[in-house]
C-alpha cells in the first residue's frame, strides 16, 4: 500500500470537534476571524495536487483520486475533492444537460462562471435530487485536461447561512500545488 502524505481536510465548521454555533457564528465573522475561530491552516495533498485552508482535526477518508471529509455530524457537513479520470478539453463540455444526467442536483440548480485556483471554473449551486434538505456548492475546474471537483454539502439547508463566509474563505484558498510546494512542512503527516 502506497503511503500518501497529507494534512488535508477541507472545510468548514468546528462543530465536529465541539465549537458552538448557537451564537457568534460564522455569519458574523470575516477574513482572519474565520481562520482564527476555526483553527484553519494550510493543508494539501500531493497525490491530487491541491492545497487550501482546513482544520487538521476533521475526519478524512482518502483514496487515490478522491478525498472525503466529514467536517461535522450536526449539522452534517461534508467536503469532497475528486480528480477525474476522464480528460476534458473545456468547461463548455459541462453543460446543464450533463449535470442533469448526473442526477445529483434537484431541478432549478444554478451554474455560474467563477475563478478557483486561478483558473476558470464552474460553480453549481443547488439542492440534492435525493434529499432536498441538503444544499450543494460544487466547483468544477480543469487542469491539464483533468476535471477536478470540489464538492461541499450541508444538511439541513437552513444552516447554510451560518457557514457561507467560512465556505468562501476555504474555496478562495484552493490552489494547485507547484513543485516547490512538495517540500513544505504541511506534508509532514501520514495516514
Amino acid at each position: 500500500m502506497r503511503e500518501r502524505m497529507l494534512v488535508l481536510i477541507l472545510f468548514f465548521g468546528m462543530a465536529a470537534i465541539g465549537w458552538p454555533f448557537q451564537s457568534g457564528g460564522a455569519d458574523e465573522m470575516g477574513g482572519d476571524a474565520i481562520s482564527d475561530k476555526f483553527n484553519l491552516v494550510t493543508c494539501g495533498d500531493d497525490t491530487i495536487g491541491v492545497k487550501f485552508l482546513c482544520n487538521p482535526d476533521w475526519d478524512i477518508h482518502a483514496e487515490q483520486n478522491a478525498i472525503q471529509m466529514i467536517v461535522s455530524n450536526e449539522p452534517i457537513i461534508t467536503a469532497t475533492i475528486l480528480k477525474g479520470k476522464t480528460k476534458l478539453v473545456s468547461l463548455e463540455q459541462l453543460t446543464k444537460e450533463v449535470f442533469m444526467r448526473q442526477d445529483r442536483y434537484e431541478e432549478g440548480f444554478q451554474i455560474e462562471r467563477v475563478i478557483i485556483a486561478g483558473r476558470d471554473a464552474l460553480l453549481v449551486k443547488g439542492f440534492s435530487n435525493i434529499d432536498p434538505d441538503t444544499r450543494y456548492s460544487d466547483y468544477y475546474v480543469i487542469k491539464n485536461k483533468f476535471l477536478y471537483s470540489f464538492l461541499f454539502s450541508l444538511r439541513p439547508k437552513s444552516r447554510w447561512g451560518r457557514f457561507k463566509f467560512l465556505i468562501k474563505k476555504v474555496s478562495d484558498s484552493i490552489s494547485f500545488l507547484k513543485y516547490s510546494d512538495l517540500h513544505q512542512p504541511f506534508f509532514s503527516q501520514h495516514y
